[in-house]
């Protein structure tokens, strides 16, 4: 976690804290952002090839700039703009790989179907497995790995689990992750 120290981690996550719109929303505010943190980390082990320090960031910045709980299509395109805003200030410290990944994922969140891309599927599942908190039950065929589709993990998402854990113990999480 070299490069993502935690006082940067920090920085970055108050930067995007404090530049969120509708951030106590229950359906598409903070707590939420936790919850598909959280899924991200429980899955990236499991799906091979799939970066876990973006699925942790997708988790954070996905829904950042929504305005509100409706029909909000434009979410998506504000929030991978916020992502390059805070990449170009220097509070985002990824490869630029990376941050294509990211933006696309963010991007195209609410638009995309499913991705092969495994970083970007990673991603979009561990939104869509917290469908839940909408009274909808995740549909398999939307998405797009092996193990988000095991209907024990869909099943187990029904209690949106991560939506309560702190920051700090996702950022530990991730670290544990990327620890060789």
């Amino acid at each position: 976690m070299t490069d993502f120290p935690f006082p940067t981690f920090r920085r970055f996550l108050d930067a995007v804290l404090a530049r969120s719109t509708h951030r106590e929303s229950p359906l598409h505010g903070e707590a939420h952002w936790r919850a598909v943190t959280h899924t991200a980390l429980e899955l990236a082990p499991l799906v091979p090839g799939a970066d876990p320090l973006v699925g942790f960031l997708f988790g954070l910045i996905h829904d950042s700039k929504r305005v509100h709980d409706g029909g909000d299509p434009h979410h998506g395109p504000r929030a991978a703009a916020l992502t390059q805003e805070l990449y170009g200030e220097g509070l985002l410290p990824i490869k630029p790989a990376q941050l294509t990944t990211l933006s696309h994922a963010i991007y195209d969140h609410t638009s995309g179907r499913w991705s092969d891309d495994p970083t970007i599927g990673l991603c979009w599942d561990a939104d869509r497995l917290n469908l839940w908190r909408c009274s909808v039950t995740p549909d398999p065929a939307y998405l797009s790995t092996a193990a988000a589709r095991d209907p024990q993990r869909i099943r187990a998402h029904r209690s949106l689990p991560g939506q309560h854990t702190p920051w700090t113990a996702l950022y530990e999480q991730l670290a544990k992750l990327e620890t060789p």
